[in-house]
């Protein structure tokens, strides 16, 4: 099963088979993507968890983006649609886009992201935000 697979059940929607919650034991699985870069924002779209793969796609700490705005991230001709996306994803209707995000160098890497909300998950409260190399 591929990463994109394994997030993909991880994270189903609270009326699909296979739902878990978002908690420490998925963040530890979220580790493991070696191939997927993921965050956790919360309600503020503050990044609330990043995973260790942002250092390998982005060359960003993943600590170093705990409490910023994932938009910040954004190139800034997409930062706008980006917002945009993740306000109309739901439970039921992931989104997805591909945006251009900063690395840690000053360049840009294009990801393709997959947007899914978790607002209604009282253990994750925003969304969760999976991205892979589009380049």
């Amino acid at each position: 099963m591929s990463d994109q697979q394994l997030l993909s059940k991880s994270v189903a929607a609270p009326s699909e088979p296979g739902h878990h919650r978002v908690g420490p034991h998925w963040t530890s699985f979220f580790a493991h993507l070696d191939e997927t870069v993921v965050w956790l924002v919360d309600a503020a779209g503050m990044v609330t968890y990043a995973s260790p793969s942002v250092r390998r796609w982005l060359g960003h700490e993943p600590s170093g983006l705990l409490g910023k705005p994932l938009e910040l991230l954004c190139h800034p001709d997409e930062a706008l649609a980006f917002v945009v996306a993740l306000g109309r994803c739901t439970a039921a209707t992931p989104g997805s886009a591909v945006q251009r995000l900063r690395t840690a160098d000053g360049g840009w890497r294009k990801l393709e992201l997959t947007l899914v909300s978790l607002r209604r998950d009282a253990l994750a409260g925003g969304m969760l935000i999976a991205g892979r190399d589009a380049t």
